[in-house]
């Protein structure tokens, strides 16, 4: 119970289903159930489709998740072990975990606090100090913004050499001059977590242009086995179960129909909040967004944290999970290891500013405008007292 006795009034997430959703992830799990074919089937291919003609891409390989898909392709594109890979700090822990699991050092480059996106000067300025020793650059499209300066970033790469690769966990349903998220680059990963625009629970998915990139990648995730059984690379278990490709499935068949209905209630909430002093929506006028979260930020004179506190304990709203309350390079396990990961004790003033003053606000379809006004209405109450 919550302080003041109140109950939980609007959680941060919940999964809602229809009859008819429900009744599509039965009738193929039962399907699944009577093949005896439970990985690597005839439901993962389905959700491969899907997915490729929901984004657009000429392939896609579906994985174990987010995780496992930045691993299997920093392995794919022969990226050297031992190598450096340029990643934003304001990324959650996997990214920077999945560049130490192939065996690569992770460097830490600083994002723009107005796009979230990685901010091309420090990307360029991380180049030329490592010259010759980055063997990729990931770019992160924060809560389902993706950051004009993707282009500026895959040009510096070109210009040098340097693979880059789309981390998409949280941009399902973005888009950016007319192409969906992961278009830019010729690579992309997604996960399909449990919180994600779109999911299975687990899961994850690799878009890419290069067919043979696709058909490493099917390699890998089965312990560098081929079609003829031979193991010729090294790999993992990375392979995604058919009981998660039918729920990735129908998360795919109805993407349009999720994701409209998440930009729908970030559109209430603009007009709810329009009016609130104290805080700042994010915005990125180029991109159309998933809205995997929807993003305000505090003014500096404002507690960030006691305005959580309140909004959980005096309100019972409870705030969605930041992006992020932690930045990776002041995670204690990445600071512990400074031969792996080189610069986890250097500042980040803009991801740093950020952090500190975001502010995500409950948002997943099936949220009311009943719940959304009580949330705007909670805000508004704190900030006037504040």
């Amino acid at each position: 119970m919550l302080r003041g006795n109140r109950s939980l009034r609007v959680p941060n997430f919940r999964l809602i289903l229809s009859e008819q959703d429900k009744k599509f992830i039965l009738d193929k799990t039962r399907e699944v159930l009577e093949s005896h074919r439970w990985t690597v089937g005839p439901k993962g291919e389905a959700f491969e489709e899907a997915f490729k003609k929901f984004t657009g891409a000429p392939h896609a390989v579906a994985v174990a998740d987010g995780g496992a898909a930045l691993i299997a392709v920093l392995q794919a594109l022969k990226v050297p072990e031992g190598s450096i890979v340029i990643c934003p700090t304001l990324t959650a822990p996997p990214t920077p975990h999945a560049i130490l699991a192939a065996n690569m050092k992770v460097l830490f480059a600083d994002s723009k606090s107005d796009d979230l996106g990685l901010d091309p000067e420090d990307v360029e300025k991380k180049m030329n100090q490592y010259k010759g020793k980055i063997g990729a650059v990931i770019a992160v499209h924060v809560g389902g913004w993706i950051s004009p300066n993707i282009k500026k970033i895959n040009q510096l790469c070109q210009k040098q050499g340097i693979p880059l690769i789309e981390d998409c966990a949280h941009a399902h349903g973005s888009w950016l001059d007319g192409k969906h998220a992961g278009s830019t680059a010729g690579v992309a990963t997604f996960s399909f977590f449990m919180t994600k625009p779109l999911t299975s629970g687990e899961g994850g998915i690799v878009t890419c242009e290069d067919s043979q990139l696709v058909e490493a990648i099917r390699v890998i995730r089965n312990y560098g086995k081929n079609a003829e059984g031979l193991h010729v690379m090294k790999g993992f278990n990375h392979k995604m179960s058919e009981f998660n490709s039918v729920v990735a499935l129908w998360a795919s068949l109805n993407a349009n129909r999720l994701i409209k209905e998440r930009r729908e209630i970030a559109a209430r909430y603009d007009q709810f909040l329009k009016d609130v002093k104290g805080i700042h929506i994010v915005k990125v006028p180029e991109c159309t967004a998933s809205y995997y979260k929807y993003i305000l930020t505090v003014d500096s004179h404002l507690n960030r944290d006691q305005i959580k506190k309140s909004l959980l304990e005096e309100h019972g709203i409870e705030p969605s999970g930041g992006v992020y309350d932690t930045l990776c390079h002041e995670e204690p396990y990445f600071r512990s290891i400074p031969q792996e990961v080189l610069n986890a004790s250097d500042a980040f003033p803009q991801a740093e500013r950020f952090s500190r003053r975001q502010l995500c606000l409950p948002l997943y379809p099936g949220l009311t405008a009943q719940e959304q006004h009580l949330v705007a209405d909670s805000l508004r109450s704190i900030l006037h007292s504040s």
